[in-house]
């Protein structure tokens, strides 16, 4: 049986996923790989033997509109709550 942090955590994502809260979950421990499973989450394994990485400033010139619920506004506002 789990105790303490983990599991309060592992309870906080399922809370939230049933909410419809998007998350990230950064995890170099790989102790939520069955829970990102489970859910059916996306694993991205990052490293400098990985072929996988994330640009989150990568923006597209196809991508900028000029409403506040475009594909920019909506990567700022996920930065934003990234810092």
């Amino acid at each position: 049986m789990e105790h303490g942090k983990s599991y309060y955590t592992k309870l906080l994502i399922l809370r939230n996923r049933l909410l419809g809260i998007e998350q990230y979950i950064i995890d170099p421990e790989r102790e939520y790989i069955n829970i990102c499973n489970n859910l059916d989450g996306t694993l991205l394994k990052i490293g400098p033997t990985s072929d996988t990485f994330i640009n989150v400033l990568d923006i597209r010139k196809e991508s900028v509109e000029d409403n506040d619920k475009g594909y920019l506004a909506t990567k700022i506002r996920k930065i934003n709550r990234i810092f």
